[in-house]
């Protein structure tokens, strides 16, 4: 989890992107009125300034836009996964969400507590708290507090199977280790299965370079219908004053794809093997 930093007085940065956002001070004010917030939005308008306000936040005490979470996570949307999953006859024990967070979209969609809902949990320390995660509860009922790719050989070393893997918005990497492209290859390795990923494409907001060069975008017509149309990037914490521009946040439906560069090491399973045997055994002591 990437935690934002809040500098006194009017200005703010984001450990996403760095940049300074400035309010308006009257616009710190808590006002919760839809109709306020539409003609102070017009009004900006009018002068030529675009003004995003979120109708789907909630404000603190101090009147800042507080974010559920980091993916817009509406009925609609998890109601079109689930009838995405129906349609294509793949049951609920066979997916599974990663880098949860607090575990809204996988535990609404109703996927099984503490088995297919992990996270490291890392915002359970103060200093991975932001704007979006410092209400959540520090130790989710349901989430398994794991790495996304423990998860993955925890599943294959119990001879569960996932076919769809749920990653909504996963951290960018901070170094050359990228845990979205280490969850990307052991889902291929173990299950070839499939990620509905929810972020930009090619977005340094959002797991690594790495993991963008090793996946490929399925075209299926029921998931852009059912999914696609259903998720609201319009509104949410990445289109918010936080971000110089708002980020192009939607679900593609995405597949391993390896390289054709012998020194990566997309083709060398070994280790994902060893590690699902070393799991295997360690259940048996």
């Amino acid at each position: 989890m990437e935690n934002r930093l809040g500098c006194k007085g009017k200005f703010w940065c984001s450990k996403r992107t760095m940049n300074l956002c400035f309010y308006p001070k009257f616009l710190l004010k808590p006002i919760r009125q839809g109709v306020i917030l539409k003609f102070i939005e017009t009004a900006f308008l009018l002068l030529g300034v675009q003004l995003r306000i979120n109708y789907n936040t909630k404000m603190n005490e101090e009147g800042t836009m507080k974010y559920q979470s980091y993916i817009n996570v509406t009925n609609d949307f998890v109601k079109g996964i689930g009838e995405y999953l129906q349609k294509n006859q793949i049951p609920l024990d066979e997916v599974v969400e990663v880098f949860a967070g607090d575990g809204k979209l996988g535990l609404q969609l109703g996927l099984r507590k503490n088995d297919n809902v992990s996270d490291l949990l890392l915002f359970a320390n103060n200093d991975y708290k932001d704007d979006v995660n410092e209400n959540w509860t520090r130790e989710p009922e349901g989430v398994v507090a794991e790495s996304a790719y423990e998860t993955v050989i925890r599943f294959s070393a119990k001879k569960n199977r996932i076919r769809v893997l749920l990653m909504g918005a996963p951290p960018p990497a901070n170094s050359y280790y990228c845990p979205s492209y280490d969850v990307l290859k052991a889902l291929h390795y173990c299950f070839d299965g499939e990620i509905l990923y929810i972020g930009e494409i090619n977005s340094f907001y959002f797991a690594s370079p790495k993991f963008f060069k090793h996946v490929e975008v399925v075209e299926e017509d029921s998931f852009n219908n059912l999914v696609v149309k259903n998720y609201d990037n319009s509104t949410g914490y990445f289109t918010s004053q936080w971000f110089e521009k708002p980020v192009e946040v939607q679900p593609h439906l995405l597949k391993f794809k390896p390289c054709m560069d012998k020194t990566c090491d997309c083709l060398d399973p070994s280790k994902i093997s060893k590690d699902v045997l070393s799991y295997t055994e360690s259940m048996v002591k």
